[in-house]
């Protein structure tokens, strides 16, 4: 199975273990970093952080890709108040580019509120030949009424992204 892990949360870091059956080129999550500036609940929700997830891939045509995610620690480092749950990760569009030949496919699952577990966020198939994939996510902290960050407080999380390609 060919995987590709890269934290992002604020630090991007990637890897790939190539076998036979797919080859991936490259991975990119970015921005690198994610802030959340702590909002007056009665005036507004805060915005969520847009990031895009890229990434080639020559695969077998017609066998599932999954991207996952997860966070590497239950709570927030600087504000260990605040659970990583307190941020839900939404997928909001997968689009394909495909070199040549039949082509690949992908789609959104459900958001996700983050934990210590992989959770997939897109899936789709693979193409035949090169295909270019890029996925929109976005970022956002929950229930501010709830987990208010002390002004001047730096909260952060490295999120753990998994690209599963058999």
């Amino acid at each position: 199975m060919n995987r590709v892990r890269a934290a992002l949360g604020m630090l991007i870091a990637a890897a790939a273990w190539a076998q036979p059956d797919a080859v991936i080129r490259s991975f990119l999550a970015a921005p690198s970093a994610v802030s959340f500036h702590s909002a007056d609940p009665d005036a507004s929700a805060a915005n969520p952080s847009p990031v895009l997830v890229t990434f080639e891939l020559n695969g077998k045509q017609n066998r599932n890709w999954w991207l996952r995610v997860r966070s590497d620690s239950t709570n927030l480092l600087g504000c260990s108040f605040l659970p990583a749950a307190a941020l839900r990760v939404a997928c909001a569009s997968v689009s394909v580019n495909v070199s040549s030949g039949p082509g690949g496919t992908g789609s959104c699952t459900p958001a996700i509120n983050l934990s210590t577990s992989d959770q997939v966020l897109a899936q789709g198939r693979q193409s035949r030949d090169w295909g270019y994939y890029t996925i929109t996510l976005a970022i956002a902290f929950q229930d501010t009424w709830r987990y208010q960050a002390p002004a001047g407080n730096s909260c952060s999380t490295n999120l753990v992204y998994t690209l599963d390609a058999p």
